[in-house]
């Protein structure tokens, strides 16, 4: 069979059915990885032939991707299996045109006998400017065991307090809520760190910022032997796959480590987010998705800076408040920047223009996610998927006097919305109280679906028990970290700089501890009596405040003993841009 270009082949549904409780094998080695139309997958080595070891399995399908580099010829990738007693069989051939992408083809190895070995040749002028992406074998078991998948939702810079579910009367996330009340939410859930690289790292590796060492520069990535949450599933069989929006979980940082595909998005300079978009690429790959339990991370900056609603957002609130201000239709990242150095003038009705825009991207967000859901139904996934919805930290409005995020530790800039929902796995209508961090999640996730510990050497603790109403072992608190700011600087009269800070803040049920190591201050808040964290009572608890002292000191030297496990890195000139155009740059 010789066709031009192909995504996935259409099998018989009987065939996929059969494939119900899989076995994911792997084929070849450590392998180098490699970035092809904005989507890095792991590749063989450039050969124009290669015989890799098979597992023995029955009723296979092979999975991989391809790309010609050449670039004005055509190559033929042929895939040639051997099997015990018979001789090699070329089972499919296909010729793929010179360009940027992936070609990606699902093959049917029905075996007659058991698969010993498979054979991969590339034929044309230049077979070494023929790459294969790490071929999968997806084969049938002979048990089938029901196993969750996992899909992990990040809505970068969501605030929780935006979410009705969290308190907000303003209506502005029906569908959020809807899916809250069918599943479990986190009260207290709580980032590590106040940016997008530090708390997805986090996420991932189970480690604090100052441990896994991402914390907002751009001169260093993750080691490649970096445990992970996505290396933890797939050796346990999950096939791995990530849509994302780049910049600050590209995988230029390392967190395409343990995805087989990992998506890095057509994301703009302005970054004015593009859930709908993101959302569909995934959609399109969970409709021709390999039959085996999957992990997907799905990620958008939808209401990241700048705040650019649609026109009819923008018309529904010009009808029910009047702006005359130079932002009526945007703000970004670089004004947020000059607000917070001082050299910016915002007046009381800029700043609430300027959160109704942030709201307005809400609300379109919630509408993207309410159509992510129904297309898991439509799927027929919603009884077979774990969906961990969250946010990677929140979002500044002057509540401190100042803007954004990555600048400091107080409630609006870490507390975040974390909702587990799983119809046959995870209880409805549950709020679970008590702080809990982003570290925790992995392994929870681990145990909810039954699989192997994940992350075990990690810093985080399953909370699957506070899920099920088991409550378990009693909340730990919460540590946030800061290592660098822009906004201490200003004391020294640098204009958009990063400077290094040092802060840490503590958080258990009662209350909040923050100390800023670059000015020496500590804040205390009760978080019952004072839950927007505004009136500091350190002076009036010092029995509290030794507490939490001990508690910070022990916390520093913990992560002190541990090396940073990061390498460095050159920053592609298109990712800088998009890291200044999100003002994490100069």
């Amino acid at each position: 069979m010789r066709i031009s270009s192909i995504v996935y082949l259409a099998l018989p549904l009987a065939f996929l059915t059969a494939c119900e409780g899989t076995g994911v094998h792997r084929l070849g080695g450590r392998l180098k990885t490699l970035t092809v139309a904005s989507e890095s997958r792991e590749i063989l080595p450039r050969r124009s032939q290669q015989i890799l070891k098979a597992e023995r399995g029955r009723d296979c399908i092979l999975h991989a991707g391809l790309t010609n580099q050449l670039p004005d010829a055509s190559l033929e990738f042929v895939i040639g299996a051997d099997r015990f007693g018979e001789p090699w069989i070329e089972e499919y051939s296909v010729i793929v045109q010179p360009g940027e992408e992936w070609t990606d083809i699902s093959v049917p190895l029905r075996e007659s006998r058991l698969l010993q070995r498979i054979k991969l040749t590339v034929k044309g002028d230049d077979p070494e400017k023929g790459i294969w992406s790490r071929p999968i074998l997806v084969c049938a078991q002979a048990t089938a065991i029901e196993r969750s998948n996992v899909l992990l939702v990040s809505l970068d810079t969501l605030r929780a307090d935006r979410l009705g579910v969290y308190g907000n009367e303003g209506g502005l996330t029906p569908n959020l809520d809807r899916i809250a009340q069918e599943g479990t939410v986190f009260v207290d859930a709580y980032a590590h760190y106040p940016n997008t690289l530090g708390s997805h790292a986090t996420l991932f590796t189970g480690a604090y910022p100052s441990v896994h060492g991402l914390i907002g520069g751009t001169g260093v990535r993750l080691a490649r032997d970096t445990p992970t949450l996505a290396k933890d599933l797939q050796r346990q069989g999950y096939i791995t796959v990530a849509f994302t929006e780049d910049a600050y979980v590209g995988s230029g940082f390392g967190f395409d480590i343990g995805f087989d595909r990992y998506h890095d998005g057509w994301g703009t300079t302005e970054f004015a987010g593009e859930a709908e978009a993101t959302f569909e690429r995934a959609l399109e790959w969970l409709e021709e998705r390999p039959q085996a339990p999957f992990l997907m991370f799905l990620h958008t900056y939808e209401v990241h800076t700048p705040y650019t609603p649609s026109e009819e957002r923008l018309q529904a609130l010009r009808e029910i408040s009047t702006y005359d201000g130079q932002y009526e239709s945007d703000f970004g990242s670089l004004q947020v920047l000059s607000y917070n150095f001082g050299d910016l003038d915002l007046s009381a009705a800029d700043l609430a223009w300027i959160e109704r825009l942030y709201n307005a991207e809400t609300t379109e967000l919630d509408e993207r996610v309410g159509q992510l859901f129904e297309s898991l139904a439509e799927l027929g996934l919603e009884d077979s998927t774990l969906v961990v919805l969250f946010s990677d930290h929140g979002e500044e409005f002057n509540e401190h006097g100042h803007l954004g995020h990555g600048e400091t530790l107080y409630e609006e800039t870490l507390r975040v919305p974390l909702i587990w929902w799983a119809p046959t796995l995870v209880p409805a209508g549950r709020r679970v109280q008590g702080p809990i961090g982003l570290i925790d999640v992995a392994p929870t996730i681990g145990e909810l679906i039954g699989e192997e510990a994940v992350l075990p050497q990690g810093s985080g603790t399953s909370r699957a028990a506070w899920i099920l109403g088991e409550r378990g072992a009693l909340a730990s608190p919460v540590f946030s970290e800061l290592e660098e700011n822009s906004i201490s600087c200003k004391e020294r009269g640098d204009s958009f700089q990063i400077c290094p800070y040092g802060a840490l803040s503590v958080r258990d049920a009662e209350y909040a501890y923050i100390h800023a190591s670059v000015t020496g201050e500590e804040f205390l808040f009760d978080r019952t009596l004072d839950p927007d964290e505004s009136s500091n009572i350190a002076s009036e608890r010092t029995q509290v405040i030794r507490r939490f002292r001990e508690l910070a000191d022990s916390h520093r030297r913990s992560v002190a003993a541990q090396e940073p496990k990061v390498e460095p890195f050159e920053v592609d000139p298109a990712v800088e841009e998009k890291l200044r155009a999100l003002g994490y740059v100069e």
